[in-house]
């Protein structure tokens, strides 16, 4: 009889202690669904949280693939990219085009048949690389998942548009319009989206395939495309290192 009891004693106190948990469980599991970004925070609040997000990158060191659509040319192949924000990137294709390091204003273009090297323009450079016309802060926005001029253009004030999952922020600049789609839960971009006063889309580009890479929400797939032109751009990323302790700047970088 004394047997039973005690066994009922124990039990009885494990469902204390159980009890006395649960609160705890309650709360770890709730919190681990917890939005990183409240909807019902204004606008200016969102943008701060994106921007710290992106301050907490210093360097950036990837390896994927790249494929590229335009009436130039048409290619996929292996890219690799070294980025010291803000304003060093090396990006190595593996083809005829080679390598190019990109500082400031200017390019340092290597080509792999004569492997000489030649400074160029900061555009020509990027165009020659990637057979697209690009500004070198939409390069640096592609290829490192960070957030655009007009969220970092604190006078800049948008209209929003809130639903539970994410946060359209709509800014008129000059004749255009451009919006943000924010993603509560990880608190990161989903969307880019450019649009011209006849409400066509000249520029969209897609963060999607999120990781957690040190303690960073970073995108694994970025798309660029230009309904207009007919013109796409797509990375995957098979590897991400955020912050590495040493990064290898020289140049050429060879594998």
């Amino acid at each position: 009889m004394s047997v039973i009891i005690l066994s009922l004693l124990r039990r009885a106190n494990s469902i204390c202690v159980f009890i006395g948990l649960l609160p705890a469980i309650i709360l770890i599991g709730c919190s681990s669904t917890q939005d990183a970004i409240k909807p019902g925070l204004p606008a200016a609040e969102k943008v701060s949280f994106l921007m710290r997000r992106d301050l907490s990158v210093h360097t950036l060191e990837a390896e994927g693939s790249i494929s590229v659509f335009s009436k130039q040319d048409n290619f996929t192949m292996p890219i690799v990219v070294k980025l010291r924000n803000p304003d060093t990137l090396i990006v190595f294709l593996d083809n005829k085009y080679y390598v190019g390091r990109f500082v400031q204003n200017e390019c340092l273009f290597r080509n792999r048949d004569n492997r000489s090297n030649k400074i160029m323009p900061l555009k020509r450079g990027i165009y020659s690389l990637f057979r697209l016309n690009m500004e070198y802060n939409v390069l640096h926005d592609l290829l490192s998942g960070t957030i655009g001029g007009e969220l970092r253009a604190s006078e800049i004030q948008p209209t929003e548009v809130v639903t539970q999952n994410t946060s359209r922020l709509i800014y008129i600049v000059l004749k255009d319009t451009v919006e943000y789609t924010i993603d509560h839960q990880y608190g990161v971009i989903k969307e880019y989206r450019k649009i011209h006063v006849n409400n066509r889309a000249v520029e969209v580009v897609s963060f999607d395939d999120y990781q957690l890479v040190s303690d960073v929400h970073f995108p694994h797939k970025i798309v660029l495309e230009r309904p207009q032109s007919k013109e796409k751009l797509t990375i995957i990323y098979d590897k991400v290192v955020l912050n590495p302790e040493w990064l290898d700047l020289s140049f050429p970088y060879s594998k």
